[in-house]
């Protein structure tokens, strides 16, 4: 899996990406066809954003995070994203 990571506004710190990757390396665990995954995180005003868009299994999937805290926007995100994942990957095995 290829991970990409994108600041804006904001200082990519080796804490962050690390935080990030973790994050996205426990989806990974349980969804191997993962291709690749570019996440954005950027501050506005107060708001901290985390946004992943992730290709699997030829589609692209879109979650993001908004939180006052950027370790806690990148947990949103990340758990929208494995929520996405799961959905997904249900439709494909017709488990509605």
């Amino acid at each position: 899996m290829q991970i990409e990571i994108t600041g804006q506004n904001i200082e990519l710190t080796p804490p962050i990406h690390e935080y990030i990757t973790k994050k996205l390396q426990k989806i990974e665990n349980h969804f191997s066809k993962i291709i690749r995954i570019h996440v954005v995180i950027k501050v506005e005003k107060l708001n901290h954003i985390a946004k992943a868009s992730l290709h699997y299994l030829g589609k692209d999937l879109i979650a993001s995070g908004n939180e006052e805290d950027m370790y806690a926007a990148i947990d949103d995100m990340a758990d929208k994203m494995y929520h996405e994942i799961v959905k997904h990957k249900e439709k494909l095995n017709g488990d509605h």
